[in-house]
């Protein structure tokens, strides 16, 4: 379903993998957020190809969560500047990173899917 909300289906467990910083709720992650740090997020993009994005409002939460692949053209339009201004954008490799952030910071893994990226492995 193209665009549309989908619930994360990975695992994760935070044991197997080394933090490299902690949630609110003292979850350890994989995970980078970036907020006004345009260049160091364009970096993060341009060296994780196979990596994923999440979109979300500045103090993340629920209503606004969307997955792309670090690849996704809306990621790389022209426009060129303002990626984390006014949106909040968190990174990971893997996708059980993502997960495990959307639990810790947004309390659902009911994430909306980016409609030209199509990311997968998400349950249906």
């Amino acid at each position: 379903m193209a665009g549309g909300h989908r619930r994360l289906s990975h695992s994760y467990d935070s044991k197997a993998h080394r933090a490299s910083h902690v949630t609110r709720l003292n979850v350890p992650l994989m995970a980078r957020t970036f907020h006004d740090e345009d260049a160091a997020f364009e970096r993060w993009r341009d060296s994780h190809p196979d990596g994923f994005v999440v979109n979300h409002d500045p103090i993340p939460k629920a209503s606004y969560v969307v997955l792309h692949r670090a690849d996704c053209v809306r990621l790389r339009s022209s426009r060129g500047s303002n990626w984390t201004r006014t949106y909040g954008k968190t990174c990971a490799e893997r996708l059980e990173d993502i997960e495990a952030w959307a639990d810790a910071t947004v309390a659902t893994r009911d994430i909306h899917l980016c409609g030209f990226c199509q990311p997968p492995g998400l349950a249906d």
